[in-house]
């Protein structure tokens, strides 16, 4: 097999928690007007923020957790552990008997998420060449939206020909059945070879490496170049002593975590969630139906797929900075024809003019927050640190993502309920401000190795428009002519040696 197929393949897989995830993120937007007059539950306001913004307090601890778990027992081990914990969750969610059973499960389903998302990039990440690498951690917000497809058309044909509290549970429980297939096949697939290089098992390490680049061959020159950078980089990591103090050791280390920190906190804040999250509601400041609402919720998610896929394609060619920043301009811009409308055009004054162009604006967002920001923000943190903190370092990122989402969760209902429209200038100026710290602070980090990092944000300056610093090797070749130049320059160096 094509071995960067056979690493699109792992990838996939993998990526089945991500799946989970977009799942979770767009059902709630049916099962919060499905809860309504149900005894024990018709949440207000503030409940429906609750059952909402629980998800993400639940992930937030959950990527916390998932450092150690990565460290301790492997990547796949921890994706397992994410699915029994998300698994328990949503069983628990589809059995609810109030508000409080329900929000209990989303939190448990919460922590399996926020495993989830933190452990599905890093291992793709680590299992891919840099030629792929964008394409193959992309694989995660593709795999969300193809979740967040799944729950909003299955959520909006539950709405519309169910009723009672089958409405809301079906949904609930039928998000079991994709994770539960992700913990049961996991341990078919290689372990990271990064991960079996830190637990010094280098003959499987090798193994892995030739299975995912060689087909097999452990003698190829490019396999025997690339174990031996890892291993050199491993060596080198274990030397610095604690990865948590690793992180802010080093000016280069401090850059990578404010940045990766920063992109995870501009995302949430682009309004993407609060879309998401919430969409009845804001529509019903247009004077749209519910029912009509949750039609076009459902007709986004398949436009945010093509968006997904236009990122997956393009990321490795056009790269990361420039899509961020353009996406950000026109998402701004989205907000600003949002707002207008809603001035405009109230629900009290129904227009249908007004609606369609309200409804489009929307869909103008959702293409572009998936084709950028939204998918963008997995592929870059999991591909910036080093080896010696990269796992506690994206649980950091990961973390700072959940805990903007729970800000959202927690006050987008109770604003748009209090100050409507307005609610949407905060989303045209963080836009802005998301474009120009991208602009300013975000290095192009497309084909650059996983092992050539270190050498970017320590010699290139943090203002980036500076900067004049270019990548030892070339990231787009194939692997097999990365790989023979190293091990070429390597027996080189030895022959020298010798003489």
């Amino acid at each position: 097999m094509n071995p960067k197929l056979y690493q699109w393949l792992i990838g996939c897989f993998a990526a089945v928690g991500s799946f989970t995830f977009g799942y979770d993120l767009g059902v709630i937007a049916e099962i919060l007007p499905a809860l309504q007059g149900v005894d024990g539950f018709n949440p207000d306001s503030n409940t429906q923020g609750l059952i909402t913004s629980l998800l993400s307090v639940g992930a937030f601890c959950g990527a916390f957790f998932a450092s150690w778990l990565a460290d301790a027992i492997g990547r796949r081990g921890t994706i397992l552990a994410a699915t029994i914990l998300f698994c328990f969750g949503a069983a628990l969610q589809c059995g609810s008997r109030n508000n409080g059973f329900l929000m209990g499960g989303r939190f448990v389903t919460g922590g399996g998420i926020g495993i989830y998302c933190m452990i599905v990039p890093l291992y793709q990440a680590e299992i891919a060449h840099p030629s792929i690498r964008g394409y193959l951690t992309a694989l995660q917000q593709l795999f969300l939206g193809l979740g967040g497809l799944t729950s909003s058309w299955i959520g909006y044909g539950c709405y519309v020909h169910l009723s009672g509290e089958i409405r809301f549970r079906l949904p609930l429980g039928l998000q079991i059945a994709p994770a539960a297939v992700l913990g049961c096949f996991i341990y078919m697939f290689p372990e990271s070879p990064r991960y079996l290089m830190q637990k010094d098992r280098r003959e499987d390490a090798l193994q892995t490496l030739a299975n995912l680049h060689a087909q097999g061959d452990i003698n190829n020159p490019m396999v025997l170049s690339q174990i031996a950078e890892i291993g050199e980089h491993m060596a080198a990591a274990r030397s610095t002593g604690n990865p948590w103090k690793e992180m802010v050791a080093t000016k280069a280390n401090r850059r990578r975590l404010f940045i990766g920190i920063t992109i995870q906190a501009a995302t949430q804040m682009t309004g993407g969630s609060a879309i998401s999250y919430f969409l009845p509601e804001i529509y019903d400041l247009m004077g749209f139906s519910t029912s009509r609402s949750l039609l076009i919720n459902s007709i986004s998610s398949i436009i945010a797929l093509v968006g997904e896929i236009s990122c997956m394609l393009l990321v490795d060619r056009l790269g990361r900075r420039w899509p961020l920043i353009i996406g950000s301009i026109v998402m701004s811009i989205t907000f600003i024809i949002g707002a207008i409308l809603m001035v405009k055009f109230p629900a009290d004054q129904p227009n249908n003019a007004a609606h369609w162009g309200f409804t489009v604006v929307t869909w103008v967002f959702s293409f572009t927050y998936a084709s950028t920001a939204g998918t963008i923000s997995w592929v870059y943190p999991s591909e910036i640190f080093s080896n010696s903190s990269r796992s506690k370092s994206v649980a950091v990122t990961t973390m700072m993502s959940f805990a903007f989402s729970t800000f959202v969760s927690q006050v987008t209902p109770i604003a748009l309920e209090n100050i409507g429209w307005r609610y949407y200038i905060l989303y045209v100026v963080t836009n802005l401000t998301n474009g120009l710290t991208f602009w300013a602070l975000f290095p192009e980090t497309s084909g650059i190795p996983i092992e050539e990092m270190d050498n970017l944000f320590s010699e290139s300056p943090i203002f980036v428009p500076l900067s004049k610093w270019t990548p030892a090797g070339d990231g787009h070749k194939t692997e097999l002519e990365v790989r023979t130049e190293k091990q070429e320059a390597m027996m080189n160096q030895t022959v020298a040696q010798e003489d």
